[in-house]
């Protein structure tokens, strides 16, 4: 073995060496094994809080025996979602120890100040259990620390993934549903003017002010009444407006009016910090965050995007004439 081989072959023991005691399985005192949550009766939580290693969090809370996004109004939440994830918290048995160390705990994503996910319940007595959730090493398997404890478990059954920050994930996402065959009637306001339509009867509409031999662009209203009829959320915002929602100047109001003559208006505010759109409708108490390409034509088209104008008259050829000849010429 050449003096290269030797060092090389030494440095690699000492890497072996180092990767041994800080992943050393040691079981301590503060650390013992048995349930992931000790003595967890999933029908006594009453609160769920989820946190992201980019800022998000979701604060799920049991209110009257219904789950509702206390982070977002109180809008409710579905407890169908919310108590299968509960109970694979309750069944999740921490008896792997992998590592015990701070550097570990860096290095696995359960460190107190960087981790893939922070997990909080608290039950109806007031006690608390938190959590943190860091890398997977295989499919169906996470590493997890206990809060206050030192050691790090590898535990089965449970993922990251299960335990989303997405808002969308834990509540009905329908926020608008109405009967698109039923609407009768519909007026957008936005920058470029006010456009009032109105159905004729089948799937007719009709544009009000169009000049002779216009006619109504159907595709474009179809693709806006389609999008407003059933629009989904992707997050709840809350009861109440805040600034940056841009609320009392909407960029642009659509109203829905029905056979019934039942009408209700969504207004569309503002781009929001994560490229969503802020909108509010009648119908609902709540404001939330909706896909920005549900709303573009809303916003955008005006009086070109809805009318097609009549075939350009094809002008006839001049007759063609023979040059006058002079007389006695």
């Amino acid at each position: 073995m050449t003096r290269t081989q030797k060092i090389l072959a030494g440095l690699l023991a000492l890497q072996i060496l180092l990767t041994a005691v800080v992943f050393w399985p040691r079981q301590t005192a503060a650390g013992t094994g048995g349930p992931l949550v000790a003595n967890l009766d999933v029908s006594t939580v009453v609160r769920l809080s989820i946190s992201d290693d980019n800022g998000n969090r979701v604060e799920l809370a049991k209110q009257a025996g219904a789950w509702v996004m206390a982070n977002a109004g109180d809008f409710p939440a579905d407890g169908n979602r919310i108590e299968p994830v509960l109970q694979k918290i309750a069944d999740a048995q921490a008896t792997r120890v992998v590592a015990n160390t701070a550097v570990a705990h860096t290095q696995l994503q359960v460190a107190d100040n960087d981790f893939l996910r922070r997990v909080t319940l608290e039950t109806e007595n007031g006690t608390t259990a938190t959590f943190y959730m860091g890398s997977a090493p295989g499919p169906n398997a996470t590493h997890v620390r206990r809060a206050g404890e030192n050691a790090v478990y590898l535990v089965s059954n449970l993922t990251v993934w299960e335990l989303t920050t997405a808002a969308s994930s834990w509540v009905d996402t329908t926020y608008i549903q109405l009967d698109r065959g039923a609407l009768m009637a519909a007026t957008l306001e936005n920058s470029n003017g006010r456009f009032v339509f109105r159905k004729l009867g089948d799937e007719a509409w009709t544009l009000e002010g169009l000049a002779e031999g216009e006619s109504l662009n159907q595709a474009n209203l179809n693709l806006i009444l389609n999008r407003f009829a059933t629009l989904r959320l992707v997050r709840p915002l809350g009861r109440v407006p805040a600034p940056e929602y841009d609320m009392d100047a909407p960029r642009a109001t659509l109203t829905l009016v029905s056979g019934a003559n039942e009408s209700s208006s969504v207004q569309i505010g503002a781009v929001l910090a994560d490229g969503t759109v802020a909108i509010k409708w009648s119908g609902s108490d709540y404001y939330v965050a909706v896909s920005s390409f549900i709303t573009e034509e809303a916003i955008n088209y005006g009086r070109d995007d809805f009318v097609t104008a009549p075939p350009a008259e094809e002008s006839l050829p001049e007759e063609e004439t023979a040059p006058a000849t002079e007389e006695g010429g």
